[in-house]
């Protein structure tokens, strides 16, 4: 599992990999999300656990990601872009720019184009 709090930028992940994001105040109003690299969000299990003082986010793809492949993880307010503590104050939402370990898949062959006769 990464774990990983504000301020914290992550290099190379594993396909594998599972995400945290601590928050050192409680947030119910909060949720963590993995996009592709077409902004498109990727099928995966989330949780949160919200105390009294502190916030932790989880997130487990539900497929391996693509090695080679960019993505973004982002903690953001469940109603609206920005995080909103349980004491009302508003924050930007986390943004954390990744990139899986390994070789990016061989792109699919083009498929040639029929000739038309004259």
């Amino acid at each position: 599992m990464l774990a990983l709090s504000p301020g914290t930028t992550a290099g190379l992940v594993d396909p594998a990999a599972t995400f945290e994001v601590r928050l050192g105040v409680p947030a119910r109003d909060a949720r963590l999300v993995l996009l592709d690299a077409r902004d498109t969000m990727v099928p995966s299990s989330a949780n949160s656990e919200v105390g009294f003082s502190a916030s932790r986010f989880t997130l487990t793809p539900m497929e391996p990601l693509v090695p080679g492949g960019r993505y973004v993880l982002r903690l953001e307010g469940l109603e609206s872009r920005p995080v909103k503590s349980d004491g009302g104050r508003a924050f930007e939402p986390l943004v954390i720019l990744l990139q899986v370990t390994g070789e990016p898949p061989p792109a699919p062959p083009k498929k040639a184009k029929k000739k038309r006769g004259r």
